[in-house]
């Protein structure tokens, strides 16, 4: 493979051969017993129904992952963003805590429950953003621990 394929298609890739392989030794062991022709109008039916439920879940299970690796780098960048609007802005617009204070950003709008999208959120406080969706004010924690 080359250098440059998402880990997405290694684990793809991965995941085939070790459900093809094993099936295709099986065929041939048939093939090799002499049972073929009796065996593969029944194992061959089920072994496609199975191979489409496999793709069926993986692609689901795939789904899942990117969706919560997209939903990651949504927090990183809204992190930095508050952290350099605070540099940028200076104390009249944000509020200074002590290094290590995070915020606790809920995922899902409490007035609409459409989920926060952080780069596209603006921060109205700095205890506070705006919904991009109702455009509600939605009330941002602190930890300062």
């Amino acid at each position: 493979m080359s250098r440059g394929t998402e880990p997405s298609c290694k684990i793809l890739g991965i995941i085939g051969l070790t459900f093809c392989i094993p099936m295709i030794f099986v065929l041939f062991l048939f093939q090799f017993l002499g049972i073929a022709e009796y065996v593969y109008p029944i194992v061959i039916p089920i072994f496609i129904g199975t191979g489409l439920i496999f793709i069926f879940v993986f692609g689901i299970i795939m789904y899942a992952v990117r969706t919560v690796t997209r939903r990651t780098m949504q927090f990183d960048k809204a992190f930095i963003r508050s952290h350099d609007a605070g540099i940028v802005a200076g104390s009249d617009y944000m509020d200074q805590y002590p290094p290590g204070a995070s915020y606790e950003i809920p995922v899902y709008c409490p007035y609409c429950q459409e989920s926060i999208e952080l780069d596209r959120v603006e921060w109205s406080r700095s205890t506070s953003l705006v919904c991009s969706n109702c455009h509600s004010h939605v009330r941002v924690e602190v930890s300062e621990e």
